[in-house]
């Protein structure tokens, strides 16, 4: 088994490797040349992109921790780079996930803690999901999707290409995501959007009251 190198040095790679280094043997991570300012990360050797570009025997897996920038279309180009050079993109997938019957994952998925998902569904490519998500019977995600914590997919959804669903969101049943939809957090998503819709709830407000007389108003239990 290759070792691995984490593509990103943000929060998102240091989360990646909390989670990987239980299982895989990760030796260095990698980043765009700009944003190399030191030899090391996390303890482990720090290199630029351009000089992975010249290991063509390809050594090591890479997998790639970067967020959903331009609606994930840098992951996505990323990853197809990089397979064009022989590497071998590697995802990640937690001990305790819950899958059941004809499930499909597709190649350099990320699954990390408390997930589910339900008989029938097929995640594809270089997805990402976060924790404590529901994925119901029969869905269909998209390549390159990122669905983050808390999230719920009833039966029978289609998640586009590159869709970004936001921390507690949910769609309903049977409903199709254009490619490139963003849904915000603690949205609910009733009828199938166009490609690059945003669908996003009223956020929550704040009231004109301390909360101390507002827990006497309410009832206090």
């Amino acid at each position: 088994m290759k070792p691995v190198i984490i593509f990103g040095t943000g929060s998102m790679a240091r989360v990646m490797y909390s989670f990987m280094r239980k299982q895989r043997r990760v030796v260095a991570f990698c980043a765009d040349d700009p944003f190399v300012n030191d030899s090391r990360f996390m303890g482990l050797p720090l290199f630029k992109v351009s000089d992975l570009m010249t290991d063509t025997e390809s050594k090591f897996g890479v997998a790639l921790a970067i967020g959903y920038h331009g609606m994930n279309a840098v992951r996505a180009a990323r990853y197809d780079e990089l397979r064009r050079l022989g590497y071998n993109v590697k995802g990640y997938v937690h001990g305790g996930l819950i899958h059941h019957n004809d499930v499909i994952l597709e190649k350099a998925c990320v699954i990390y803690d408390n997930v589910a998902i339900h008989a029938g569904s097929v995640v594809g490519h270089n997805v990402f999901i976060s924790s404590n998500v529901s994925i119901g019977h029969d869905c269909k995600i998209g390549d390159h999707a990122w669905i983050n914590s808390g999230v719920t997919l009833a039966g029978g959804v289609e998640v586009g290409e590159r869709c970004v669903l936001s921390i507690n969101s949910c769609v309903a049943q049977g409903v199709k995501l254009g490619a490139g939809t963003f849904v915000g957090a603690n949205t609910l998503v009733t009828q199938d959007t166009e490609v690059g819709a945003v669908v996003v709830a009223e956020a929550g407000k704040v009231i004109a009251m301390d909360s101390n007389r507002f827990i006497k108003l309410v009832g206090q239990p």
